[in-house]
């Protein structure tokens, strides 16, 4: 009875074994490389997308920073433009007492017949020099033309235009008052008489000349020929 059941057991193929091993492995293969790839380009993705993020943001940022650093720029110049003018006001309110000591000077100039007075002089001179030089250290140039020199509308105040003889046109004739300038603002322009030169007409005939005689034309006769 042993033997019969012996008999029902089915013998193992060992080869049919090894098939169905072979597959799995493949199959496992299959899927991991497919899992591999399929990995790698969700990753490849995700960098790529974060990669474009960040070169847009770091233009983004090149640009805000090439706008503040513009920002920056004009500010500092507006800063250093007003420090540079700040004594504008100051600079004109002591142009009066510039035009007072010049008259000064040249009213003892006029009266100078005596010692005292000519040391007056003198020292106001010296005061005068001594203002010029202030005036020089704080950025004050003196806008002083000569008789001669040509008019500059940039710098000049021309009072009045009339003929001068001696005087080419555009020509300054007198000085009136000198200007001045403040680093590169003009604070007030020197007021001068400028020349100019009125186009000649011409004569008009005299009454007592003689009107010219017509010449006689081609075919005519001087003599006059008798009725």
């Amino acid at each position: 009875m042993n033997s019969e059941k012996q008999a029902d057991i089915p013998e193992k193929n060992d080869s049919t074994d090894t098939k169905d091993t072979s597959d799995s492995v493949n199959e496992v293969d299959d899927t991991m490389q497919n899992l591999g790839e399929a990995l790698a380009s969700y990753w490849s993705n995700f960098f790529n997308g974060k990669i474009g993020k960040l070169k847009e943001e770091n233009q983004k940022f090149l640009l805000n920073l090439s706008i503040e650093r513009d920002k920056t720029k004009r500010l500092e110049n507006k800063i250093s433009s007003e420090r540079k003018y700040d004594g504008v006001k100051l600079a004109r309110e002591i142009l009066g007492s510039y035009d007072n000591l010049l008259r000064a000077i040249e009213a003892g100039k006029q009266n100078s017949s005596s010692d005292n007075i000519a040391a007056w002089v003198e020292g106001i001179e010296a005061v005068y020099r001594e203002f010029q030089e202030t005036l020089k250290r704080n950025h004050i140039q003196e806008i002083n033309p000569k008789t001669g020199d040509l008019f500059d509308h940039n710098l000049h105040e021309a009072l009045y235009y009339a003929p001068v003889p001696g005087f080419s046109d555009g020509q300054i004739t007198e000085v009136r008052q000198t200007g001045f300038i403040f680093h590169t603002r003009l604070l007030r322009p020197a007021k001068v008489g400028v020349a100019e030169c009125i186009p000649s007409e011409e004569p008009e005939p005299s009454p007592d000349a003689e009107p010219e005689q017509d010449s006689p034309g081609v075919g005519e006769s001087d003599t006059p020929q008798s009725d």
